[in-house]
């Protein structure tokens, strides 16, 4: 698939509009709901892991780390994860995944999308949280409504995020 790297291409051409954000993100999402439907999450959802082609669509890549995941499985996972876009439950094995665990990484994207900066580690958060609300961050680009919705979806308590795409 021919294209950049969702995040080389912010670093070469600043943010996105609040607006072309979500826009272009829409189909990935939808995608992404369909995948969630049949029981898989994808595990790796970074800027990295997207590809926006010549057109402009957008599309997710590298389900190597994809896993068949009803949210109540006990067995060991592999710790992966990608810093600044990986919830709380990547750092631990036996950590509970599930849809919620990519609508993290979804939410850390498109932060990363609409301000041109990497939110804070989860892990580090722990201590002292220091993430800056996406409206605060691009100095009101994004409306408070969308930066709500972003930081609910960035939850550090999984519970607390939208447990699927429905949501």
């Amino acid at each position: 698939i021919k294209g950049m790297h969702l995040g080389a291409y912010v670093k070469k051409n600043g943010p996105f509009s609040e607006q072309e954000a979500l826009s272009i993100m829409k189909p990935l999402i939808q995608s992404l709901q369909e995948v969630h439907k049949l029981g898989m999450i994808h595990r790796d959802i970074s800027p990295d892991n997207i590809l926006r082609e010549t057109y402009g669509n957008l599309i997710l890549i590298d389900f190597g780390s994809a896993r068949m995941s009803t949210g109540e499985e006990s067995k060991s996972l592999t710790i992966l994860l990608k810093r600044g876009y990986a919830p709380l439950e990547q750092y631990q094995s036996h950590g509970r995944q599930g849809p919620w665990t990519d609508i993290y990484a979804l939410c850390a994207t498109l932060y990363y999308m609409m301000s041109g900066k990497v939110p804070q580690e989860s892990i580090a958060r722990i201590s002292e949280d220091q993430l800056v609300p996406l409206h605060v961050v691009t100095e009101g680009k994004v409306s408070p409504e969308t930066s709500r919705i972003i930081q609910a979806g960035l939850d550090l308590k999984a519970s607390n995020r939208y447990q699927n795409l429905d949501a």
